[in-house]
């Protein structure tokens, strides 16, 4: 085994290392040091723990926020060997953290509350804990944290101001913030802290802002401003605090007044006085005592600091040269200050005056005046002198009246009592004077001719003499006359001159003037009823014979009173009479419908002639009476205008009423009255109505209606009598009722009824012609000249008595059969005609109109006393063609249409009982109503009345005797007739004549009456008798 030999040889030297060696391992040392420090705690502290926590909102300020707002948590995370995980950091126990990160010092984690956007909070502080939890659910750290939820606004307030009235100096503002979080017990004592603090104005002449950014509820300080930054006056600071979460408080202001302007100097109010005149003239070499004088504007002028320099208005003289001046208040913050100076200019120019002064302040101001000075080497010159009015060339004076002169004075001006007039001896001085004229009162003048100068005496204010100057003046002490005074109002609500005069209209005076001279004006005082117009000028014209017309026409009348007009008559030398009237302007009643008036009227005549409406212009007069409504004070009409008249009825050449006309409508009328004119015409009308405007203004309760109030008329005026030829409207509108009884569905029942009443005079032949055929037997006249030739008494009985027995026999039964034939034969027509002239004549109707007919005439012949009557009872007596009601209750086709025909012709007869007897002869139309109503009685009414059996009884009889009467032939062949079966029983006697004569007075009987029969369908076809066909024809 080997072994190493040990060295024998001595150690090395060590050397003692230096002190920047032992700083430079100290500090690395050090370095190693914290850069282990991290491991070593992530060893030490392996389990994990919660840094940190932190609460706040969008203005990222730790522990508050705003209301509305969102809320962020962070916990730092230390001592985890990786990032944290969000499920591992709860809000509480449950409500994991967003998200993770991680950093230089551990793990940064965070939740948001809402997750996005904004939510609204409660304002309290919410306090809460964050817990760590390991991979398996331990806690390993929790730690609580709160947030303040900031709803109030922070509060300002200014707690004092170095100035109240600050001149030129800095104006110090003293002020206190205040924050708050909310009203909750949570919050008390707790805030987000001042932000900032903004100083402004209202005009912005300045922002400023001043940065606090502190969490302490209460900030004191002051603000250090220029009173220059401010406007001159009465000036205000406005301040507002902002939190840290940016709540602003309401604006606060503190008032305070700055003056930072020097005096001021009024240019206008500068003068140079010379004996009270400003003076701007001169006279070379010649001095002036003169006073300098300003006004000086300020609320503390230091009255000691004025000085004034006027170098230029005296250049010898040292003392006008920061000359201190004279101050005295004069006004509110206005002193006037005063130099006294010797006046000495030798030339002309510009002359410079120069100001200064200070106010208590401390404010500085100067002011450069300049003047220009003329020389003035020339006196006043005379013009003329007049006195109080002129006639052509001749001046008018008064005894100790006035006189003007009108002068030229191109210097510095005159001065009254410098100015004097020579009279009788006497100088007087004038009164006033102005740059152009001078002015003597109370000039001692005599009645006549009249000569005044210019003293020679007179001058200008600097001394230079005025030239002479004399004038005649004719002096008259005579004032004039007023005459006549005429006032009245005029235009505005009338347009015309009225009696009364209201606010708005103009007054017009007319004054009637004596005067021998010439008149120099007129005025009249009428500051009564209208301000400034205490003097209203009016003209003059010479009416001749020393009259004069004079006239004043005022500005609109702007009250309403009571009060006087005084007049005012002046002559040309200043004479002057006056003449007093009282007078009264009213207001004006604004009202658009002003309803005092209530209205009725009354004419005369009341209805016109129609017979003289084509002749003459016929005239109506209507008055109108105006009643004053029931509750209305005393009204009083100051003009009625006619607005015209309308009517409703037209002439043939158009308007009827022709003209209208108004009257009686003064101021104060309530009976106006109306002319009317109808123009000629022919009047085709009942009545006119006519409707007449009056447009009234009145006065009531001292006003004056500004709008009319329109009262409308109504007048009737009726017409009576008419035309020739002419009918009204009412009777021809009745004439054309009665015309359409001619037309249409009238027209066919006239028609139908024609045709009824051909075929029962048809129907009338028919059994004439069967009557006559019975009159004719041949057998009967055989028989009775057989009779006749065998039983002639001239022959012998005994030889032929059998034969004429025989033959008489035969003749008797004959002849009876005849007589009874043709006796039936007048009872009824049923046994000879056919079907339809039953049903024509109503005597037997078909089917159910026939039971019909048959149970009335049952019903009527039931009636007690009808047996006594025979077969026929009462029904025979009752004619359903007679009787319209009867013809409808037995279904008489034929009856029904004649009576609508009897009801429509008496409509016609109407109709032409119009058209001839009123229309053509002009009879009253009384007559057609009287015909009508007769027509209506007879033959409607009537036919009610021929229902009663006992009064057709009679009815039929009479008519008998009626025909009998009218047809003398037809009667007697009845009576002849009647005989004719009573020949019949007696013996011929050889002859045939009695049945002859008998059979011819009835055949010639049937003749007469089949023509009569024959005449009535002629006369039927021809309408004879037919009114409605007699108007057809005249249409």
């Amino acid at each position: 085994m080997s072994s190493t030999p040990i060295s024998t040889s001595p150690l090395p030297r060590v050397r003692a290392p230096s002190l920047r060696t032992m700083q430079q391992f100290f500090a690395a040392f050090i370095i190693a040091l914290v850069i282990s420090l991290p491991f070593y705690a992530a060893d030490v502290f392996a389990d994990g723990a919660i840094g940190s926590v932190a609460a706040k909102g969008k203005d990222n300020v730790n522990g508050v926020m705003r209301a509305t707002d969102g809320l962020v948590i962070e916990a730092a995370i230390t001592g985890l060997a990786g990032t944290a995980l969000p499920s591992q950091v709860r809000l509480g126990t449950s409500q994991n953290f967003d998200t993770c990160s991680r950093g230089m010092n551990g793990s940064l984690c965070r939740i948001r509350f809402p997750p996005s956007g904004e939510q609204t909070f409660d304002a309290k502080e919410m306090p809460f804990t964050v817990t760590l939890f390991d991979e398996s659910n331990a806690t390993l750290d929790s730690k609580p944290g709160s947030v303040l939820v900031d709803g109030a606004k922070p509060t300002f307030a200014f707690t004092s101001i170095s100035s109240q009235n600050a001149g030129n100096e800095d104006i110090t503002f003293s002020y206190t913030a205040k924050d708050t979080a909310c009203q909750d017990s949570s919050c008390s004592g707790k805030c987000s802290g001042i932000r900032k603090v903004e100083f402004f104005t209202l005009d912005n002449a300045f922002n400023d802002m001043v940065d606090v950014n502190t969490r302490s509820c209460t900030y004191s300080s002051t603000y250090v401003k220029p009173a220059s930054s401010f406007a001159t006056g009465q000036a205000a600071l406005f301040a507002r605090v902002t939190d840290m979460v940016g709540q602003a408080s309401n604006p606060l202001s503190i008032t305070f007044a700055v003056d930072a302007t020097g005096p001021l100097f009024l240019p206008d109010s500068m003068k140079i006085l010379y004996r009270g005149k400003d003076l701007s003239y001169f006279v070379p070499g010649k001095s002036f005592p003169a006073i300098v004088q300003v006004n000086i504007t300020d609320s503390a002028l230091n009255a000691n600091t004025v000085v004034g320099s006027f170098q230029d208005l005296n250049p010898a003289d040292a003392s006008v040269r920061n000359a201190r001046g004279r101050c005295a208040s004069t006004g509110p913050n206005v002193s006037t200050c005063t130099w006294n100076i010797n006046l000495r200019i030798s030339t002309a120019g510009l002359k410079q005056l120069i100001f200064n002064a200070s106010d208590s302040k401390g404010n500085y101001e100067a002011a450069t005046f300049v003047r220009t000075f003329t020389a003035d080497t020339t006196g006043p010159q005379v013009l003329s002198i007049a006195g109080a009015g002129s006639a052509g060339d001749t001046l008018f004076a008064r005894p100790m009246g006035s006189l003007q002169a009108a002068i030229t004075e191109n210097g510095a001006g005159m001065l009254p009592g410098e100015m004097l007039l020579s009279v009788q001896g006497q100088q007087v001085a004038a009164t006033n004077c102005t740059a152009t004229s001078c002015t003597w009162d109370n000039v001692p003048l005599t009645e006549g001719a009249e000569e005044v100068s210019i003293s020679s005496s007179s001058a200008d204010i600097l001394g230079n003499k005025a030239l002479s100057f004399s004038q005649a003046i004719t002096v008259d002490s005579r004032a004039p006359e007023i005459r006549k005074v005429i006032i009245q109002g005029i235009g505005g609500l009338t347009g015309v001159p009225s009696d009364f005069a209201a606010v708005g209209d103009r007054i017009g005076i007319l004054v009637n003037v004596s005067e021998e001279t010439q008149m120099g004006g007129i005025t009249a005082d009428l500051s009564d009823f209208i301000p400034n117009a205490a003097a209203a000028q009016g003209t003059c014209e010479n009416a001749g014979t020393n009259m004069f017309l004079c006239t004043i026409v005022s500005d609109p009348v702007e009250m309403a009173a009571t009060g006087t007009v005084v007049i005012t008559a002046s002559d040309a030398a200043g004479n002057s009479a006056t003449f007093q009237k009282p007078m009264q302007t009213y207001g004006v009643d604004t009202s658009t419908a002003p309803n005092y008036w209530s209205s009725s009227v009354s004419c005369s005549p009341q209805a016109l002639d129609r017979e003289l409406g084509p002749l003459i212009e016929q005239r109506v007069y209507c008055t109108v009476m105006l009643y004053r409504r029931s509750g209305q004070t005393t009204p009083k009409t100051i003009d009625i205008s006619f607005a015209g008249c309308t009517g409703d009825g037209a002439g043939s050449n158009g308007n009827l009423i022709q003209s209208a006309e108004l009257f009686n409508a003064k101021p104060g009328s309530t009976t106006p009255l109306i002319k009317l004119v109808f123009g000629r015409d022919s009047l085709k009308i009942n009545e006119v109505s006519t409707s007449c405007k009056l447009n009234i203004l009145s006065i009531a309760n001292g006003m004056v209606t500004q709008t009319p109030e329109t009262e409308i008329v109504h007048a009737t005026t009726q017409f009576y009598n008419n035309p020739l030829g002419t009918v009204d409207e009412s009777v021809q509108a009745k004439i054309d009722e009665a015309m359409e009884k001619t037309r249409g569905v009238w027209k066919l029942i006239g028609i139908l009824s024609k045709i009824s009443k051909i075929a029962q005079q048809v129907c009338s032949i028919f059994k004439s012609l069967k009557d006559l055929d019975g009159y004719l037997s041949t057998g009967v006249f055989a028989a009775e000249k057989g009779a006749a030739a065998l039983c002639n008494p001239l022959s012998s009985i005994t030889t032929l008595g059998t034969a004429c027995t025989s033959a008489e026999a035969a003749r008797k039964a004959l002849c009876n059969a005849q007589q009874t034939k043709s006796t039936n034969t007048d009872k009824g027509i049923q046994n000879y005609a056919n079907k339809f002239c039953n049903w024509v004549n109503c005597e037997q109707n078909p089917g159910i109109l026939g039971d019909m007919q048959k149970g009335i005439t049952g019903m009527v012949n039931s009636l007690p006393g009808s047996q006594l009557l025979g077969g026929g009872g009462y029904a025979s007596a009752l004619n359903p063609h007679k009787s319209i009601v009867y013809a409808i209750l037995t279904g008489c086709i034929p009856g029904i249409i004649e009576g609508l025909d009897r009801y429509r012709q008496i409509d016609c007869l109407y109709a032409d009982c119009l058209k001839t007897a009123v229309q053509q002869d002009n009879l009253p139309i009384e007559v057609c109503e009287t015909l009508k109503d007769q027509a209506t009685c007879k033959y409607v009414m009537g036919e009610i009345f021929a229902l009663i059996p006992f009064v057709a009884l009679f009815d039929k009889y009479a008519g008998m005797l009626k025909d009998a009467l009218s047809d003398p032939f037809s009667a007697v062949g009845l009576g002849v007739g009647a005989l004719c079966q009573a020949t019949c029983s007696m013996p011929t006697f050889g002859t045939s004549l009695p049945y002859t004569i008998c059979q011819t007075f009835k055949v010639l009987s049937k003749i007469g009456e089949m023509v009569k029969k024959v005449q009535g369908i002629i006369q039927a076809v021809q309408g004879k008798g037919d009114y409605c066909s007699k108007l057809e024809e005249s249409e």
